[in-house]
């Protein structure tokens, strides 16, 4: 289960780094970030702050890794969690 949840950090923490970089400093787009890290963007919207923004964009794929990792099965209803969140957000974004 470690291995899993450290996978899923160092996926995390790529998926953040493409965000923030995509986004460059607000002249870029935050399509990918909305599509990479959709838990994070939601609370970007919704103004929380930007440490709550890192936490959940940091914490979003160890957290997928773990319920895969305790069951295989575990990966369809994440994947479409994980969907339904981005077309949410895209939405919101007034992207999709």
């Amino acid at each position: 289960m470690a291995k899993w949840i450290a996978g899923g950090a160092v996926v995390g923490l790529i998926a953040m780094l493409v965000a923030v970089f995509t986004m460059g400093a607000g002249h870029g787009t935050n399509v990918p970030g909305c599509i990479l890290v959709p838990w994070a963007m939601l609370a970007l919207f919704a103004r929380e702050g930007n440490a709550l923004i890192f936490a959940l964009g940091f914490i979003q794929y160890p957290i997928y890794a773990a319920l895969v990792g305790y069951r295989r099965v575990m990966a369809i209803p994440v994947l479409l969690v994980h969907i339904a969140m981005v077309a949410g957000v895209l939405v919101r974004n007034g992207s999709l």
